[in-house]
């Protein structure tokens, strides 16, 4: 009896991860309503920061590829972003001296609010929407020097000879 054909053969597919770092570190505001235009916006500075990050993945792409990659409607991506803020001046007294150093950033913007900055500035840059993204990473880590900027990692598999539009 013959053997069906693997409907995912990950040797006819090539990988694409494009990695980038942007100098922003913003939360994903709430929606605010302005009552005289009876509509609601997004704050000027979520806005901001997603264009910085779409800005940010287009030089990555071009610099790696030539040209902006944007996965396909339909294929899955996976995300990692890690945010460095700058560490906290003052620890929890409870907090033993010697776990200070090495005590996770536990303080505002929440990861959540962080990771969907990020995924909502890459809507139609990066993949047509938000809902591909199937697996997503969000990391706080703290520095004593400096803070204030991400790194963010995207993967996704499309078949080898792919032609982008």
């Amino acid at each position: 009896m013959a053997s069906q054909p693997q409907l995912f053969e990950p040797t006819h597919y090539q990988l694409y991860e494009i990695s980038f770092t942007a100098d922003v570190l913003q939360a994903k505001q709430r929606p605010r309503f302005n009552a005289k235009e009876r509509r609601t916006y997004t704050p000027t500075e979520t806005t901001n920061a997603e264009m910085q990050i779409a800005i940010a993945y287009k030089g990555a792409c071009i610099r790696k590829y030539g040209h902006v990659v944007t996965a396909p409607k339909g294929v899955p991506v996976a995300m990692q972003v890690d945010c460095y803020t700058k560490a906290p001046k003052k620890y929890p007294d409870w907090l033993p001296k010697w776990l200070k150093p090495r005590m996770p950033f536990t303080k505002k913007p929440d990861w959540d609010n962080l990771g969907k900055t990020v995924a909502d500035g890459l809507n139609e840059v990066a993949y047509w929407d938000d809902a591909q993204i199937t697996a997503a990473h969000v990391y706080k880590h703290d520095l004593a020097d400096k803070g204030g900027y991400i790194q963010v990692t995207l993967q996704f598999y499309l078949p080898e000879g792919y032609e982008f539009d």
